[in-house]
């Protein structure tokens, strides 16, 4: 059974049937949370986009303490700017580029299996 205990942008997510020291972080949304982003064809300008994509796989990456809550929440990203305009190659190719030189994974990603 897991319990999560959401603090500002972060749930720690505990195992109550084991250790203190089985603690998972994960990405946190308010319950007020739209989904809504800036369209990609809207009148903000191209770099808006990379940015924004790219600003949410360092957030994934740096608050996810595992590959598993990291995959998963590149997954809801991709969603929700799909859902927003954003195409899944355009996406995928800014994940695939932050993850080949900009993203730190030396730091507390920790492969599971």
């Amino acid at each position: 059974v897991s319990d999560g205990l959401p603090i500002l942008d972060l749930l720690i997510i505990g195992d109550s049937d084991s250790s203190a020291e089985d603690i998972s972080i994960a990405v946190c949304r308010g319950p007020t949370h739209s989904g809504v982003f800036t369209r990609f064809l809207g009148f903000s300008p191209f770099g808006f986009g990379l940015g924004l994509v790219g600003t949410l796989v360092d957030r994934a990456c740096g608050v996810c303490s595992s590959w598993g809550l990291f995959h998963d929440e590149v997954e809801r990203v991709v969603g929700v700017l799909s859902d927003n305009g954003y195409s899944g190659n355009f996406t995928c190719g800014i994940v695939n580029r932050e993850m080949a030189n900009g993203v730190d994974t030396t730091e507390g990603l920790v492969h599971e299996g």
